[in-house]
């Protein structure tokens, strides 16, 4: 058996190994596969199910469509308006933590670790004055709509 014959046969030897390993990562993605269709049956369950109390407790239920729409609007406004916008609509103060979660799925904002403080310095740095940060985490309006109404008030 010459040099040749022995670096072909190990080729072999690594072709065929190469195929078991490859048939066993398709078994184990036909389970994975398996798998997820079971938990997606779950999943659709459990929305059914949380849905159907949500109606029964009386809580709106907004639909998918009008979520992302809700979304949509973020996107043309800086990150200050939408803070704004948010803050507004929640009645005059909101969680940081919630405005960023919103900002996030809005893809207002990419980085989930630096949107709270993005947020922070956001508010902090606004020349307009329209938000104010408060003990616990909050932001809310400033009544008058800022430091212009602020300074004509104490004229």
């Amino acid at each position: 058996m010459s040099n040749r014959d022995g670096f072909e046969a190990r080729l072999e030897e690594l072709k065929s190994e190469m195929e078991r390993e490859k048939q066993i990562w398709l078994m184990k993605q036909e389970e994975a596969e398996k798998k997820i269709k079971e938990l997606d049956a779950k999943l659709e369950a459990f929305g059914m199910t949380l849905s159907a109390y949500r109606q029964f407790a009386g809580i709106p239920v907004p639909t998918m469509k009008q979520a992302s729409m809700d979304y949509e609007r973020f996107r043309n406004m800086t990150v200050i308006e939408a803070c704004e916008t948010i803050v507004r609509e929640a009645g005059g103060r909101r969680k940081v933590g919630e405005i960023r979660k919103i900002l996030l799925a809005a893809g207002k904002l990419k980085n989930p670790r630096t949107a709270y403080n993005h947020i922070r310095a956001t508010i902090e740095s606004d020349p307009k004055g329209r938000l104010v940060l408060r003990k616990g985490g909050w932001a809310a309006l400033v009544p008058g709509g800022g430091f212009a109404a602020l300074a004509e008030k104490e004229a």
